[in-house]
């Protein structure tokens, strides 16, 4: 009996330990990952390509009430 109650400390002691080093893991390969644009630099993005239709995108005016 006693040989099992030891065995099942070694084993969550191990993972215990395992769920540390991987959350190490993932926070330093979160950090070597290149950021994802937000919105507003998606749609800053979009708004400075050059078009056919540039013209007529900047210069339109939206009508939200009347």
């Amino acid at each position: 009996m006693g040989n099992w109650q030891l065995m099942f400390v070694y084993l969550v002691i191990g993972g215990f330990i395992f769920q540390i080093i991987f959350i190490v893991g993932v926070y330093f390969i979160s950090k070597s990952l290149p950021k994802e644009k937000t919105d507003k630099e998606i749609l800053e993005a979009i708004y400075k390509l050059p078009s056919l239709s540039d013209y007529q995108l900047r210069n339109q005016k939206f009508k939200l009430y009347e």
